[in-house]
């Protein structure tokens, strides 16, 4: 990536310096994006975490993803539902995506989400990623539904590769956990052939 090659001083204040760069035998002001909670777009520590396919069944917990810490901030910016594609009769599966107030227990297995660039902090212990969670995980309210047929050769079997969050204004839409709060994918509408996995992808601040 080119860097800005000059800088010019601007006097208020303390005096900064603030980054030009030349196009066109002119120098032009560098400007940066910052999101709308102040951050610089793409400074803030990035994981994912990746849920393992498992068969598919009544109120199967696909995945959850949980914040503990009093002042960290998580933002889950992408969730991706992934079906193995085995070779089945295609039948309709869904899959609930809910907010969660406590975290899952019974059952559970922990993942270890993975950072993105291995000079981010390492993730604080109280951000926690499982699956399979038969008791806790209180349901706060459900966000919405997906359906899909897990079948290889039926269109919608791409879904694994389609982020879940919806897109409004060429952004993708976050759901942001704080203090004791998760997000589930949760399997609702009922298929015991094939197995899923599921993705998430999240930042934290």
């Amino acid at each position: 990536m080119t860097l800005p090659n000059d800088s010019v001083l601007v006097t208020p204040g303390s005096g900064a310096t603030v980054a030009t760069h030349l196009v066109a035998a002119k120098e032009y002001q560098v400007v940066m994006e910052a999101d709308i909670d102040g951050h610089i777009k793409g400074s803030r520590a990035s994981f994912t975490a990746f849920f393992p396919a498992v068969t598919n069944a009544a109120n199967r917990e696909v995945a959850e993803l949980f914040n503990a810490d009093a002042s960290l901030i998580v933002r889950v910016q992408g969730i991706w539902i992934m079906p193995s594609l085995t070779a089945i009769t295609g039948v309709q599966i869904g899959f609930d995506i809910n907010k969660i107030s406590a975290v899952g227990t019974t059952g559970s297995t922990a993942i270890t989400p993975r950072p993105l660039d291995s000079n981010f902090t390492a993730l604080d212990t109280d951000i926690t990623a499982r699956y399979g969670s038969t008791a806790g995980a209180t349901l706060n309210h459900l966000f919405w539904t997906s359906y899909f047929f897990n079948d290889e050769t039926n269109p919608s079997s791409i879904i694994g590769l389609i982020n879940q969050l919806p897109v409004v204004s060429d952004k993708v839409v976050e759901i942001v956990l704080r203090q004791n709060q998760g997000v589930q994918v949760k399997e609702s509408v009922t298929a015991t052939v094939g197995l899923t996995a599921a993705l998430m992808y999240f930042t934290v601040e």
